[in-house]
């Protein structure tokens, strides 16, 4: 049984067996005073005392159910007061027997309370049986209880033993008292034990304590932890209000004054909270903690109990994973997640001050070439220098990012006109008009730029972004180094793009590419000199198409590699069977892309295929672009010579419609000059086409190289070609493109037109 709560007056608390004997004993016991009363037909005294008897149980139960101690009390009193009645209100004849029942609750009573009530039980018990005493020796009343005459032998006898009875009373609540007592010292001394060691582990604990006050807020006990964290001592902290030791506004931007008030608000509301703020060392160095404060009582007042924990590290740790998620790891710049969500903010306040927005996609030439040429940590280094400069061509608010690669976004908000976008492209250009310093070597990188607009070519992000990225093609047709704005045909344009880039991934799978071949005639006498393999697009809507109409899509989106693997494999296969069948072709040409040279792979799906198709090398030929050496000079003429190692030859493919130069021709190991068939096809119309083709004929023989005139159609161009001692010719004069079946079913005489 749970023991009641006792008064704040309370001496000792009364233990649990005394308060099981007040009620499984104490109470019953009245019954025998009754019965005896009940007995000697003393029925006034006998209802008194069970008025009593149940004031009493009432006042028991009150304090048993931990009630009111006044309300207890005074019902105790009642019931004795009402039990002597009898005896000194009515005049009624008491002996030692009468004085002894009614004297019996009181002393249950000093069971019942404690402290001062407790003593004043003892008093009164002590005072009713010296009355009785006094009423039957000192006067010898003669009438007694049983109406007989007065037994001084049996009244003494009785007296003697109620003197006993309440000499053991007295007697154990003395010893009760005394126990309660040195329970207290001892109570009193652990307190003060636990006391100390708290002060201690709050004194020497590695986090910061505070105890803040409930009435302003300001700190009222610091430990140690606090002193250290804030480089400062108890003295200078005391009084202080928690924001007072904070800088003048949160990282949120908030002042902390108004964030802490809001903060106190919600303690106060709920009880205790948890939070992370920043603070301020007495030097002024700030540092991030997390907070912990709850409601409590110390000395008696209600305060606030706040533990701060530093937690530098760990916001230092969600910082770098946040950049993680949001800058590009080598630039700097937004990646295109951040990008998407700034721009969209961007967007928005823009079109809340019906502004317009302007986007620039921009791609770094030449790159690649770089990335391949000097490697990727130059590359890297590049990167980050351009994205240095785009830095510093944008304001505060604009938006620079890097989408990947060498492409790069800058946003500005603004309803710039045309005219102001074209100083705006200058500009960033500019940034890139001197060469660039890397890794100790001198890069000239132009940009191409393609340009979009809100709200004029597009509503959203994405919309703009494909827009920009419509005009940047378009830029690059142009030549690189340009920069266009986006017009509706380049979505057209673009359509068609994704169109032709989605088939050509169908198609590899498909088998729907397919080589011809073309034969090249021997002008000495008309013999096969060589075989030259065309690629052609069997497209099940559009027909057969020309390579001119997908190959720069395959190499925008990287498939050119797989289609040139293909291209290999097939013509080495077809002049591998033409030579064990015994047929004399000379060489078979394949052409090679610019790109396959610049990303160095030529040689390796050349190697490749040698490999899987064991066709000899004598009987191969490739025909190169002149561009690809203006732009890897060096590189490129290793490329080629370790093609030409393999025993492979090397032709100057379109010969005259780029830029090269006798320097060029004379370091390139080259063993054939194409003449392109543009120069062909006015040569006996125009004087100066017969110029370009007689003064390369004679270049190219004293460099002692082949020269192969292309798209010879009539017999007045053949009639030109062959006084100026043209080598070799191809064209539909003496044979079309044709199958591989095909292609020895008649000899070259008869293929002829």
């Amino acid at each position: 049984m749970k023991a009641p709560q006792q008064p704040a007056d309370t001496h000792f608390p009364l233990s649990e067996d005394e308060y099981h004997m007040q009620v499984y004993a104490a109470i019953p016991l009245s019954l025998i005073p009754t019965i005896l009363l009940l007995a000697y037909q003393q029925w006034t005294l006998a209802a008194c005392f069970l008025v009593g008897v149940g004031l009493f149980s009432a006042s028991a139960r009150i304090s048993l159910k931990n009630g009111s101690i006044l309300r207890s009390q005074s019902l105790y009193l009642a019931g004795g007061t009402i039990i002597l009645i009898p005896t000194f209100a009515l005049a009624i004849p008491v002996d030692s027997s009468a004085s002894v029942i009614a004297l019996m609750p009181l002393i249950v009573g000093i069971y019942m309370y404690q402290g001062l009530f407790r003593w004043l039980n003892i008093a009164l018990s002590i005072l009713c049986f010296l009355t009785a005493f006094l009423s039957q020796h000192l006067l010898e009343f003669e009438v007694s209880l049983l109406d007989s005459q007065y037994q001084s032998a049996f009244s003494r006898v009785m007296f003697v033993v109620f003197a006993l009875f309440l000499l053991v009373v007295i007697t154990r609540v003395t010893t009760d008292l005394r126990r309660a007592n040195g329970r207290l010292t001892v109570s009193n001394r652990h307190a003060a034990q636990e006391r100390e060691r708290y002060q201690t582990l709050f004194d020497n604990a590695p986090e910061a304590y505070f105890i803040l006050s409930a009435k302003n807020g300001g700190i009222v006990e610091c430990n140690h932890g606090a002193e250290r964290m804030l480089h400062g001592t108890r003295e200078q902290l005391m009084g202080k209000l928690p924001f007072e030791l904070s800088p003048s506004n949160q990282p949120s931007g908030e002042p902390s004054d108004e964030a802490a008030r809001a903060i106190t608000k919600q303690i106060v509301r709920e009880g205790e909270l948890t939070f992370e703020w920043v603070h301020q060392r007495i030097d002024g160095e700030p540092f991030w903690v997390e907070v912990e404060i709850r409601e409590g009582v110390y000395q008696g007042d209600k305060v606030f109990f706040s533990t701060w924990r530093q937690i530098n590290k760990r916001k230092r740790l969600e910082s770098e994973l946040i950049k993680l998620a949001n800058e590009d790891q080598l630039t700097g710049l937004l990646n295109r997640h951040s990008l998407k969500t700034a721009f969209a903010r961007l967007l928005a306040h823009a079109q809340r001050n019906s502004a317009g927005v302007a986007l620039f996609y921009i791609d770094l030439d030449k790159f690649k070439y770089v990335n391949d040429s000097y490697g990727h940590r130059t590359g890297d280094h590049l990167l980050q220098t351009a994205a240095q400069r785009f830095r510093t061509a944008v304001r505060r608010d604009d938006l620079a990012a890097r989408l990947g690669g060498d492409e790069f976004v800058l946003a500005f908000e603004g309803s710039l006109s045309i005219h102001e976008l074209e100083d705006l492209a200058h500009k960033v250009t500019q940034q890139f008009a001197k060469p660039l310093n890397i890794d100790g070597h001198s890069l000239k990188v132009g940009l191409s730029i393609g340009i979009s607009t809100y709200p004029e070519d597009g509503q959203d992000f994405d919309a703009l972004l494909r827009a920009a990225d419509n005009a940047l093609y378009r830029a690059k047709d142009l030549g690189r180094g340009q920069h266009q704005f986006f017009a509706k045909e380049m979505a057209d344009k673009a359509a068609e793009h994704l169109r032709i880039e989605s088939g050509i991934a169908r198609a590899l799978k498909a088998g729907e590419f397919k080589l011809l071949y073309q034969k090249q005639i021997r002008l000495s006498d008309r013999s096969v000199y060589g075989i030259e393999a065309l690629l052609r697009w069997q497209d099940p809507d559009q027909g057969l198409l020309y390579p001119d109409a997908f190959l720069s899509v395959a190499d925008d989106s990287n498939q050119l590699e797989q289609l040139e693997r293909w291209i290999i494999h097939e013509a080495f296969n077809q002049a591998r069977a033409w030579n064990e069948e015994g047929y004399q072709f000379g060489r078979l040409a394949v052409n090679l892309s610019p790109r396959s040279l610049q990303r160095g792979y030529a040689f390796k799906l050349i190697k490749e295929a040698l490999e899987h198709t064991a066709c000899p090398t004598h009987i191969l030929e490739v025909e190169i672009s002149e561009n690809f050496l203006l732009e890897n000079e060096e590189e490129g003429i290793a490329e080629l010579e370790s093609i030409r190692n393999l025993g492979i030859e090397l032709s100057l493919d379109d010969f005259g419609t780029g830029f090269s130069s006798l320097r060029y021709l004379q370091k390139m190991p080259i063993d054939k000059v194409k003449i392109d068939k543009s120069f062909i096809a006015d040569i006996d119309t125009n004087d100066s086409d017969l110029e370009i083709v007689t003064a390369t004929i004679a270049m190219a023989h004293k460099l002692n190289l082949v020269v192969i005139a292309e798209g010879v159609e009539t017999q007045s161009q053949l009639g030109l070609l062959e006084p100026e001692e043209c080598d070799v010719v191809q064209g539909f004069l003496f044979s079309k493109p044709m199958e591989a079946r095909e292609i020895f079913r008649l000899p070259a005489s008869q293929d002829q037109p």
